[in-house]
Order: structure tokens, then sequence, then C-alpha cells
């Protein structure tokens, strides 16, 4: 039914912008009725070449790279999603000077090499892309494509873009003025597009979820929201929701309840811990952690079902953890031990965890603290 409105509504869109280019030119050759036809209808026909044009370019861009980031993963992605939804899908990487890891023309998912996402987000944000493949709308967006104001609009917005990434005071001023005229060219797109494909975007975001790829997109959002901070840059995204919308939907979508945007630190990558509880439950593509990883000074539970590996000093940010469950973790450092034992408080809740530490140690390096905590959970009797 979306799909039907939304290309019902987009040819409204391009017949009525078509009809006052038609005025434009009606009103400045003085009446001359055949000119302003053919005016109008070169203008026409230039926008679809461009269009047109730009697909084919895309699709012929595919760069032969022994080394493409996350390609199994990937590719196994869109195996499941051609198997869940009985469709064909074609993958291609491209370098493209545009704010975007990767996008979706219909069933062609493409990749952007120039883009700098970091590769364990990648299969989330292919995930996403993938929705819209689903969503069908893709299918139907060279429609607003066709539009004169959609392409005037794109100059305005790569323009914002490379203003706000210059840090001078001069640049924003002008990125500031630019957004008049961008929002004057965009009325029509406000009307008839825009609010489509943001309740595309949500959908895909649901897409990537049942996919299994959920918690990567989220963990990619995350660091978009930490890092993207500007305001200039995030009102000249006219076609998607806010990040902060997006994050609760896919919480939503996740079964996680309150809003998650304190950020920690795991692994050099930024993930969102449940700031009323203060529960961070790391990902399952998080299989090590490493120095100096966990810095949230205010945590009280930390847990994992997929962690195998924790490396020294893992835990030195933390001050007052009171739960800890690793049930897969199989190497534990001394100096875990040692940062454990400077914890105000701490309450381990797995009994390998436990049984692991106290073979692996002598007791010795245990506190007084973290020996009872292996009394109170039998892995130990008290005499010892």
């Amino acid at each position: 039914m979306k799909k039907g409105l939304f290309i019902v509504l987009n040819l409204i869109s391009v017949i009525i912008e078509y009809l006052l280019i038609y005025l434009f030119f009606r009103f400045i050759l003085k009446r001359v009725f055949l000119v302003s036809v053919i005016m109008t209808l070169v203008i026409l026909l230039v926008m679809v070449f461009i269009v047109v044009f730009a697909n084919v370019i895309l699709r012929k861009s595919k760069i032969e790279d022994k080394n493409r980031p996350c390609e199994e993963e990937i590719l196994k992605i869109i195996d499941k999603c051609s198997l869940v939804y009985n469709k064909k899908f074609y993958l291609h990487y491209v370098s493209a000077p545009q704010p975007n890891p990767a996008w979706c023309i219909s069933n062609h998912i493409y990749i952007n090499n120039q883009y700098r996402c970091s590769n364990i987000y990648l299969p989330g944000v292919v995930a996403h892309e993938l929705g819209h493949a689903i969503s069908g709308i893709s299918n139907y967006t060279f429609i607003p494509s066709l539009k004169m104001s959609s392409f005037i609009s794109r100059v305005f917005y790569l323009t914002i873009v490379a203003l706000v990434n210059v840090d001078k005071k001069v640049t924003n001023i002008i990125a500031n003025i630019f957004f008049i005229p961008y929002y004057i060219v965009n009325l029509n797109n406000l009307i008839f597009t825009y609010h489509f494909l943001k309740e595309d975007e949500i959908a895909a975001n649901s897409v990537a979820a049942k996919l299994g790829y959920g918690e990567y997109l989220r963990c990619y959002y995350g660091e978009v929201l930490k890092y993207d901070d500007n305001k200039l840059f995030r009102k000249a995204d006219l076609m998607h929701p806010s990040i902060e919308l997006m994050i609760n939907k896919l919480n939503f979508e996740l079964g996680i309840k309150n809003e998650l945007l304190d950020i920690y630190y795991i692994d050099n990558i930024l993930l969102l811990a449940n700031v009323k509880t203060k529960t961070f439950n790391i990902p399952k593509f998080i299989t090590e952690i490493y120095p100096n990883a966990i810095n949230g000074s205010n945590l009280v539970k930390i847990t994992s079902d997929y962690v195998e590996k924790i490396h020294y000093n893992a835990f030195k940010g933390c001050n007052n953890i009171e739960v800890l469950s690793f049930k897969n973790v199989k190497e534990f450092p001394i100096s875990v031990i040692n940062n454990l034992n400077k914890l105000e408080t701490i309450k381990i809740d797995d009994l390998n965890i436990l049984n692991n530490i106290y073979i692996k140690y002598p007791n010795r390096l245990f506190s007084k603290k973290l020996y009872n905590s292996l009394v109170k959970n039998g892995i130990i009797k008290e005499d010892e």
C-alpha cells in the first residue's frame, strides 16, 4: 500500500514540478508555447539521462579487490536474505564521493570503499540496505530523482557537508546561508517524498534485526551519534530520521528496555550501555576484550555469552562492578584478577568463570572479597 502511494504521489510531484518549469519558460519566453514545451522536455530528458547514466556507472564500477572488507560475512547475509525472502541480490564494491557507507538501488547493494566505516559494523549496514531492497520502495526512488529540484538539492547537500567538515567559522556561516535555498528547493520532496523514506529507514532497521544483525547496526548508530555531532550536518539530512529515534526503534526490535544512550568503549568499538540499570550486555560479535577496553565507571553488571578471551587490564577503567558474567571465557590473565581485586564491589555470578579462576591462579592472588565470592558460590571450601 505504501509503495503504491509512494509511486502515485511522486509521479504527481514530478508532473507538478515540470508543469512549473513549463510555466517558467512560458513566462520568460513571452508565452511561446512550442518552445516552452521543448525546453521543458529537454530538461526532463537530461534528468532521465543523468539518472540512467548514474545507475549504469554504479553497476559497472565493481572493484576487483581480493581483500574486500567483510566479504565472507556479507555474502552470508545476502545468501540468508535471498533464502528468507526468495529474492536475488547483487553486491557491488564502489568508490563514490558521498557520505554513505552503503546504499541500495533496486536489488543491488553498493558498498562505498571511500567511506570510513569500521568493518565490525559493515554487516549491519549491509543488512539495513537489504531491508530497503525488501521493502521495494528503493525500486522507485528513481521517480523523485527525475525532478530538477532533487538534482539541485543534492548539489546543495554535498556543498553543505563539505563546508561543515572544514573546521572554520566562516565556512559554517556559509553553510548556514546555504540552508535557505536548500530547504526551498526541497519543498516538493518534503511534501511528497521524504516522509516515505524516513519510514523506510525504520523498516530497513527492522529487517536487519530479523536477519540477526540489529546489534551491529545499533552499534554503528552509536558510533555515528558519538562522532557525528555536527548539528548543521544533521539538519541537512532530510531523508533520514534522527539517529536517536533509530536507536530507540532498534532497542524495541531487539527487546531492549529503557533508553540506551550512555556510550562505553570496548575493543575500540563504541557500544551502548543501559543508563538506568547500568548493565552492559556485550554483543555476540565481540569475542575478546582488550586492554582498557571497558571504561564505564558506573557500570554494575557486565555480561556476555560469547567472550572467550580477556586481555590484561581489561577492566582497569571500572570501579563498581557487582555482577560479572562470561559464560565461555577461556583465558583470564593475572592482571585482570588484580583489577578485580581493586574494585569497590564485585559479585561474579558465573560458576564456570569462578572455577577457571580458582584452578588457574593461587589463592594469594585473590582479595578477601573475591575469595569470599568463591566460597559463597561453593567453588572452594571456607577452611581452604
